[in-house]
């Protein structure tokens, strides 16, 4: 068996050298994955710690007849609100039957407060002018100023939109008028 030439060697070398890198290269993308998977898995045990602490606290709430349920947390979410001193008071206490505090208003938009106490946004596109000042008195009773400013400002906005509509038709009607009165 012939030895082998050293351009040979140098050649198997630098092919081995080349998976080697090639080995590396797969390995350090496997690694990173496996970090960031690490650091998902990290994500998702905090979010499960903190759901598992929110649960201990869980509140329930009926409203006008209606079961909704919350945590401490959200519920203490903006200071001098209504729920603050709720929860704060030695005279309003949870129902002993079914361990739900009883709030006698309507229910129709509370799952959307809850959700601006959770959150601090709102979804506002769906509701008309009727349903807007209705969640209006929803705030103020349940003492949001938060909620409450991000509705008034929604109202002046509707108000200056139907004013310059207003001002459009006038102007509509005017240059109608004027045209009818050239042709006489």
């Amino acid at each position: 068996m012939a030895d082998k030439s050293t351009a040979e060697l140098r050649a198997e070398l630098d092919a081995l050298r080349t998976r080697l890198s090639a080995l590396i290269d797969i390995v350090e993308i496997k690694l990173d994955s496996l970090d960031e998977r690490e650091r998902r898995l990290k994500e998702l045990q905090e979010q499960m710690t903190q759901a598992a602490q929110a649960a201990k606290e869980k509140i329930k709430l009926d409203v006008g007849g209606s079961l909704f349920a919350t945590s401490k947390a959200t519920l203490l979410t903006f200071a001098n609100s209504f729920f603050h001193a709720m929860l704060s008071s030695k005279e309003f206490t949870p129902d002993p039957q079914d361990g739900a505090y009883f709030i006698d208003r309507n229910p129709k938009y509370f799952g959307m407060i809850l959700d601006f106490m959770r959150s601090g946004q709102i979804d506002l596109e769906e509701l008309g002018q009727k349903d807007l000042r209705q969640l209006r008195d929803d705030a103020d009773f349940y003492q949001l100023d938060a909620l409450a400013a991000i509705l008034e400002t929604v109202h002046h906005e509707e108000k200056d939109r139907n004013a310059a509509a207003e001002r459009a038709g006038v102007a509509s009607n005017i240059a109608a008028i004027d045209s009818i009165l050239e042709k006489m």
